[in-house]
């Protein structure tokens, strides 16, 4: 067994663990054939903590190995920046760097918020976009946002984040402590709940220009790179 099948194992029993379908011996051994699989197929990426949960929807979803093999590939290899999953997660971390700009710019009370409390946004929703939103929606919720990524492309991420950040803006503000806010922001995706109508109402109403997110992305790539030489 590889260092990267190792690492992937650890995370078989704590992915969905109440799901019908990934809670059996064949479920299980399904998800580690997908992760391994991936491993393979793109070794500059190996394994990532999240990708278990892009998988398992993608399991869910499509109902057998192959197939859900084949979304996550199309997903982190056809929609995302290159190498998003890699052992430094810069294009991640750029996105989540990227949503922290859009943060300010559309909604500066939260923004301010945050900051005066010294909560760190780019750290409290990065795995929102290593899962792609896998971890932090219903699974139903993250099959509708994965429509429209397909859809429309990546922008759609940074879409979602501000939509759900712009349902929670009540919930924030009215939090004091540092670490309490640290876990509601983490945990934002709780408040969707079975009806997801709003946030998807939200996130279709932003529609942001993919040049302008792109632009953002780039500087803030550039940044981050520099910073971490």
């Amino acid at each position: 067994v590889s260092e990267t099948e190792r690492e992937l194992l650890k995370d078989l029993d704590r992915t969905f663990p109440e799901h019908p379908h990934l809670n059996t011996p064949s479920g299980i051994r399904s998800l580690a054939n997908i992760l391994a699989a991936f491993a393979r197929h793109n070794p500059e990426v190996g394994y990532c903590q999240g990708l278990n949960f892009v998988a398992a929807v993608a399991l869910i979803v499509m109902g057998n190995d192959e197939s859900a093999f084949w979304l996550l590939v199309g997903l982190t290899e056809c929609i995302l920046p290159r190498n998003y999953h890699d052992t430094q997660l810069i294009n991640a971390s750029t996105d989540a760097a990227v949503l922290k700009l859009i943060v300010m710019r559309k909604k500066p009370k939260v923004f301010k918020h945050l900051a005066e409390s010294k909560v760190p946004i780019e750290s409290c929703v990065l795995h929102w976009f290593v899962a792609l939103y896998a971890d932090a929606l219903p699974i139903h919720t993250t099959v509708r946002v994965w429509d429209l990524l397909l859809l429309r492309g990546w922008v759609v991420l940074h879409e979602v984040g501000l939509a759900l950040i712009a349902i929670g803006k009540r919930k924030i503000l009215s939090t004091r402590y540092p670490e309490k806010l640290f876990n509601l922001l983490s945990r934002l995706g709780a408040i969707v709940g079975d009806d997801d109508s709003t946030l998807m109402k939200r996130t279709t109403s932003y529609r942001f220009r993919l040049q302008r997110v792109r632009k953002m992305f780039e500087e803030q790539n550039r940044e981050l790179a520099m910073r971490t030489r």
